[in-house]
């Protein structure tokens, strides 16, 4: 598994996370499954428009993620038409919020750069991330609570997933648990990857 932390490159961050509870972000429902499977899914804050398993990972998490595919409302062909178009214009069919992402301050951010057609593209989360760190202070209210972010204020790693072969996937439960740090969460990936082989 190839793992990037090009957070760390792009932004001069100084903060130091700690080994203890991570507010994550998860661009990928494969994601998402493998952080809940830690035991860590009451951690997740923020998830994409297709993520819907566990029910105790999604539940409370934001979404974050914005498609240019509506499948209920479109057709076959329209989405092929749109998929193709994306690809051939170099465009992400999928966006990041930037204000929900804010709001829901990530520690931590998974996602991939296999496939710009399975999720939000990677460039766009580095983009995005960048943005959050560098960009101009913004406020966004959720329920009556303001969250001010400004510069070197919110932080988050981006870590890319990026398994080719079954052996790949599950060396990213512990990708994941490293991340997420603490000996609990490492021996409780240690316990589902021996389950699963």
């Amino acid at each position: 598994t190839n793992i990037a932390r090009d957070m760390n490159s792009v932004s001069n961050c100084l903060e130091t996370k700690g080994e203890d509870t991570k507010r994550i972000v998860s661009l990928l429902p494969s994601i998402t499954e493998i952080v809940a499977s830690l035991g860590v899914a009451n951690q997740i804050v923020g998830i994409t428009h297709e993520c819907d398993y566990p029910p105790e990972a999604i539940k409370g998490a934001k979404v974050v993620t914005t498609s240019d595919i509506t499948p209920y409302n479109m057709t076959q062909s329209e989405i092929h038409e749109a998929v193709c178009g994306s690809l051939l214009s170099g465009q992400s069919l999928y966006g990041i919020n930037r204000e929900i992402i804010c709001s829901v301050r990530p520690d931590i951010v998974f996602t991939q750069s296999l496939c710009d057609v399975c999720a939000v593209s990677y460039p766009v989360v580095l983009e995005t991330c960048a943005k959050l760190i560098a960009g101009p202070p913004i406020v966004v209210d959720d329920n009556d609570d303001a969250c001010q972010i400004s510069n070197g204020e919110l932080c988050p790693d981006v870590i890319s997933m990026e398994p080719n072969n079954l052996e790949d996937v599950i060396k990213t439960f512990h990708v994941a648990a490293k991340a997420l740090g603490g000996l609990k969460i490492q021996n409780r990936a240690d316990k589902v990857t021996r389950d699963i082989r």
